[in-house]
């Protein structure tokens, strides 16, 4: 059976929903959701991005994501143009999504100074490879499983931004 206190993705669940419960009041009063909020964010950092791309950096399913663009875009805080590709379609942030972000970033900023001040450097250095490492061995594992899931042909390849 399961111990809760000691099962990894049970306290990473319950420090992620800690940290979204904080931020939501906040966002939705800037009239964003969480999810616009990882796309804005995303966006902002790395450039103009494919949507499977951008899936991969927000950790949201293409299908979902995808209606979250649609109405991202007729919200007019990113933009979609072709990118020149295989038919791709590229997306960007605008200037009304950067002036979103801009009014959260000190929240953001608040935030994260609020967890990094319960550890020392050192300490944060190491929950950040931890972090980064338990996200790799993670992608693995479940690229692994679909893989190997009924209806597949065997072979699925890894994500290119496993890095994150």
């Amino acid at each position: 059976m399961i111990q809760l206190d000691l099962f990894i993705p049970y306290l990473l669940r319950r420090v992620v929903s800690q940290i979204d419960f904080s931020v939501r009041p906040e966002l939705r009063a800037a009239g964003l959701t969480l999810e616009y909020w990882r796309v804005l964010v995303v966006l902002d950092e790395k450039g103009p991005l494919s949507l499977t791309e951008l899936a991969d950096y927000v950790s949201i399913n293409r299908s979902t994501l995808s209606r979250i663009v649609d109405r991202m875009v007729t919200e007019r805080l990113i933009d979609r143009a072709p990118s020149g590709i295989n038919r791709a379609i590229s997306l960007s942030i605008n200037k009304l999504g950067c002036g979103k972000i801009s009014s959260i970033e000190p929240l953001a900023e608040s935030l994260n100074l609020a967890i990094e001040e319960e550890f020392s450097k050192k300490e944060q250095r190491e929950i950040r490879k931890t972090l980064t490492r338990m996200f790799k061995a993670y992608s693995k594992v479940r690229y692994r499983k679909r893989a190997n899931s009924p209806g597949s042909r065997g072979f699925i390849s890894e994500p290119e931004n496993v890095t994150r």
